[in-house]
């Protein structure tokens, strides 16, 4: 892993410790790193050579990298140098994203992106001078950012951002292309992969796995009149928890309605305490902290419905599947991702991305459909299981051997070292 710290900065240093029987090796980023240059956030010197020398002492017969944030693109390049068979998991959007979660500065998805210009409006509008006139006035802003060009100074500060973009663009997606096989629990983040020219038979979908634990008795029939929502995850701006606020705000008092939200309100403070500001004096609104791991599942099956209503891109979604691990269906806002999670009307319902209103629309069809409740649950199917997944994994790991032509990574207890 990789983080900042004022001790180690100043060189650049790698520390290694064991957790759990696993050796850890953490890097601590050189202090050339904390530019605002875009180069290191995705090809550094520092990694590759530290990853190199990681490689050479442990002798991998294959390396996998799982997402590149932080890791940068550089740490399978150092195992391309090596001639170690590699394999890439992407479990988000950073290698086709420098804000990892492809949502432009104005709130909109980017389903199309030229990565250049695109690119390097979207990384000026997070700074404040320029977001403040896309969310204000988006038609002004795209106005403006038609003619930059044509500003001396600004515009030649863009191209060269555009062009920092473009760089960074093909040099991912040349170190995918270089890879054995690119792995996602996500159809649609593979969708992107193709987008960028990855080739058709490197791509692997492998959903992530429910461990065969994870489950919890639901009772046959709702204990009360009352439709209970639930919200698990991280309460911040872009998983849209004030969507499902304002969709349960509009319900009067006695409505039969409840909205349970499960999360640590330390990710967005500010956010978190308007949050909890607005439902003052709502009694049906709860916030009810953070859950430890082992009862996620009962706290699950203890509501009818999990509300996800994400403003972004989501890849997996634990929390949907989680739901469906126990036989609870999901209301969930529709963009190309999520689709490929949510069967509208089968395993749940799909709303307006960002619309309280047509979320309120969909708890009030629940409310006012007695049997399509117990419809959308008889229509989950089941989820991998976390033993299936390693299951794939491990036969992926065994066919990119045997491609690249050993059988040296497999001892006499048939395991690999990755």
């Amino acid at each position: 892993c990789v983080d900042q710290d004022e001790v180690f900065a100043a060189s650049g240093k790698r520390v290694t410790s064991e957790r759990d029987g696993v050796v850890v090796d953490r890097l601590y980023l050189p202090e050339e790193h904390r530019s605002e240059a875009l180069g290191w956030t995705y090809n550094s010197s520092f990694i590759e050579r530290t990853v190199q020398d990681i490689a050479q002492e442990f002798q991998p017969d294959l390396f996998h990298l799982i997402s590149g944030y932080m890791l940068t693109g550089s740490a399978p390049a150092a195992a391309y140098g090596l001639g170690v068979p590699t394999v890439a998991t992407l479990v988000d959007y950073w290698f086709f994203c420098p804000r990892l979660h492809r949502v432009r500065s104005n709130g909109s998805l980017c389903e199309n992106s030229d990565y250049s210009h695109d690119c390097a409006r979207c990384l000026l509008e997070e700074r404040r001078r320029f977001r403040l006139a896309a969310q204000l006035s988006p038609r002004f802003a795209d106005a403006i950012w038609k003619r930059i060009g044509r500003m001396p100074l600004l515009g030649h500060r863009f191209d060269r951002r555009a062009r920092s973009c473009f760089d960074r663009h093909l040099f991912l997606t040349n170190v995918m292309q270089q890879a054995e096989a690119v792995i996602s629990p996500s159809m649609h983040v593979l969708d992107v992969a193709r987008e960028s020219r990855i080739r058709e038979d490197k791509l692997v979908h492998i959903p992530h796995g429910i461990p065969d634990g994870f489950s919890s008795s639901r009772p046959a029939e709702r204990r009360t009149n009352t439709l209970r929502l639930g919200y698990f995850g991280t309460i911040s701006p872009l998983k849209g928890v004030h969507v499902a606020v304002e969709a349960v705000r509009r319900f009067r008092a006695g409505s039969n309605v409840e909205l349970l939200i499960y999360g640590a309100l330390n990710h967005s403070p500010d956010y978190a305490r308007r949050l909890r500001n607005s439902v003052r004096g709502i009694p049906w609104i709860r916030f009810a902290g953070q859950i430890e791991h082992d009862r996620v599942a009962e706290a699950i099956a203890s509501v009818d419905v999990v509300v996800i209503p994400t403003l972004c891109f989501e890849t997996f979604s634990f929390v949907a599947h989680e739901a469906f691990a126990t036989g609870t269906p999901v209301l969930c806002s529709r963009n190309p991702a999520t689709e490929t999670i949510v069967a509208d009307g089968v395993n749940g319902l799909l709303f307006e991305r960002g619309n309280p209103a047509d979320l309120h629309a969909k708890v009030c069809r629940l409310m006012q459909e007695p049997d399509l409740l117990g419809r959308l649950r008889e229509g989950i199917g089941a989820v991998t299981s976390l033993e299936k997944e390693m299951q794939e994994i491990e036969s992926l790991y065994r066919r990119v051997l045997a491609r690249a032509g050993t059988t040296a990574g497999v001892d006499r207890k048939g395991l690999v070292r990755c």
